[in-house]
C-alpha cells in the first residue's frame, strides 16, 4: 500500500519517480513483486529514496480516508535507529530510540527536532546551550563559531548545488540569450569567495557532483563581453528590472543576491531584491509561480519550478532510463546534461556542502551524501 500511495501522487509529488510500476503483488506476507511497464535502470534507487518508505497500516488507511487531516499528530514506528513518537505540524518532531534496530541501539534516548527559520536564532541557540546541534549555519559563522569554547561548526560534502531558479514562463526570461547572458555575467569564483568563503566548487554540470555527473562540462565561464552581446541580440537589448525573491531568513541567498544586483547592472539588468518571509517565498516558487527569480539551493532535480519544460528532453530521459547498458546510458545521460545546460533554466553557481554545528559534548552526528541527517551514532557526555 505504502509503494501504491507514493505511485499514485497521494502522500507525495514525487510520483512520477514510480511510473515505471505497473503493479504490485503481495503473494504472501514475506514478498512483494513489482511488475514493471518496461525495463527501468534506476528502479532500485527509486526503491531508496524517502518518498517509498514504508507507513505503518493504519496512517495507509487514513491517507485514503475522507477528511484526513495531515496536522493530525502521527507516531510512527519506522526501521531506523529512531521511531516518531511524535509529529505535528507547527510542533517539534519527537524521535525515540528504536530497540529493534538492526544495527545497533542509538545510545540517546530521544530526539527533539525544532523548525527554526531564522539563522541567527538557531545560532544563538546552540551557543545559549538551548539546543545541541543546528543546521544550515551561514558559511561565514563557521569559522566564528569553530572559534568558540565548548563549541565545532563543519561543512559536510553532500550531492547538492546552489542556483538561480528563472521562471522561464515570463518575458523576458523566455528568451534564450536573457538565460544565458546571465550565466556569463556571473562571477561564481566571486560568490564562492564572498558568501561561501571558498567552501563550495564552480557548477559546471546541472546535476549535483556524482553519479553520471558530465565531468567534461563545459559550464558558463564568467565572459562579460558574451554576456553583453547575447544581451544586445535579445529582445531586451536595453536591459530590464528582474525581480528576486529571497527568504528574508537566510543570510546565504540575501548576499548572493546583493552580488549579482552588481554584477548584472553591468549587462543592463537592474535586479530588484524583494525579502520574504519564509512561507511566502516558499509559496511563491513552489505553487503560485507569480515570481520571476530567486536564488535557492537543491540536491539533484532538473525541474526546481523554473516551468522549463522540454518534450524532447524528457523523451530523451525516459530512453535513457530504460538503456540498460551502463556505459550507454551515462553517455545519454551527458547528452541530456549538454542539452539542459544550453537551455540554461537556472543561473548555474556551486556545488555546496551542508553545514552544521554542535556543542562539543555531542560526538558522532554526521549528514551524509544525499543530506540525510545521522543520529544513530550520536552520543552526549553530559
Amino acid at each position: 500500500m505504502s509503494l501504491d500511495l507514493a505511485r499514485g501522487g497521494q502522500r507525495t509529488v514525487w510520483k512520477d519517480n514510480y511510473k515505471a510500476i505497473k503493479e504490485i503483488q503481495t503473494p504472501d506476507p514475506m514478498t512483494v513483486n513489482i511488475i514493471l511497464n518496461a525495463p527501468h535502470a534506476p528502479l532500485l534507487s527509486e526503491l531508496a529514496m524517502f518518498p517509498a518508505w514504508i507507513m505503518q497500516a493504519d496512517m495507509a488507511t487514513a491517507t485514503e480516508a475522507p477528511g484526513y487531516d495531515d496536522a493530525k499528530n502521527w507516531a510512527s514506528k519506522g526501521t531506523g535507529g529512531y521511531y516518531t513518537e511524535s509529529f505535528q505540524k507547527g510542533e517539534p518532531v519527537i524521535l525515540k530510540r528504536n530497540p529493534y534496530y538492526w544495527k545497533n541501539t542509538p545510545a540517546v534516548d530521544e530526539v527533539d527536532i525544532e523548525y527554526v527559520p531564522d539563522d541567527n536564532t538557531r545560532v544563538l541557540k546552540l551557543q545559549g546551550g538551548e539546543d545541541d546541534i543546528v543546521d544550515f549555519v551561514p558559511f561565514s559563522q563557521i569559522d566564528q563559531l569553530n572559534a568558540l569554547p565548548g563549541i565545532k561548526a563543519q561543512d559536510f560534502p553532500i550531492q547538492q548545488t546552489t542556483f538561480v531558479i528563472l521562471n522561464v514562463t515570463k518575458p523576458p526570461l523566455d528568451d534564450l540569450n536573457v538565460r544565458q547572458a546571465l550565466n556569463y555575467a556571473t562571477d561564481k569564483d566571486a560568490i564562492i569567495k564572498s558568501v561561501f568563503f571558498g567552501q563550495a566548487q564552480v557548477m559546471n554540470a546541472p546535476i549535483p557532483l556524482g553519479t553520471y555527473v558530465d565531468k567534461e562540462s563545459p559550464g558558463y565561464p564568467y565572459d562579460l563581453a558574451r554576456a553583453q552581446a547575447l544581451m544586445a541580440a535579445s529582445s531586451v537589448p536595453n536591459g530590464f528590472t528582474l525581480p528576486m525573491i529571497v527568504p528574508n531568513n537566510n543570510q546565504d541567498r540575501i548576499n548572493t543576491a546583493i552580488i549579482l544586483k552588481d554584477e548584472w547592472a553591468k549587462i543592463g539588468i537592474n535586479v530588484d531584491i524583494q525579502p520574504l518571509e519564509s512561507s511566502a517565498w516558499r509559496a511563491a516558487f513552489h505553487g503560485e509561480g507569480n515570481f520571476m527569480s530567486t536564488p535557492a539551493a537543491w540536491s539533484g532535480s532538473f525541474a526546481y519550478w523554473t516551468r522549463y519544460n522540454n518534450p524532447d528532453l524528457s523523451a530523451k530521459i525516459t530512453a535513457a532510463d530504460l538503456e540498460q547498458d551502463a556505459a550507454k546510458r551515462e553517455a545519454e545521460y551527458v547528452d541530456i546534461q549538454r542539452t539542459y545546460l544550453k537551455d540554461a533554466p537556472l543561473v548555474f553557481i556551486a556545488n555546496l556542502g551542508a553545514t552544521a554545528a554542535w556543542r562539543s559534548n555531542v560526538s558522532g552526528f554526521l549528514i551524509d551524501g544525499l543530506s540525510y541527517y545521522r543520529f544513530e551514532d550520536v552520543t552526549l557526555n553530559r
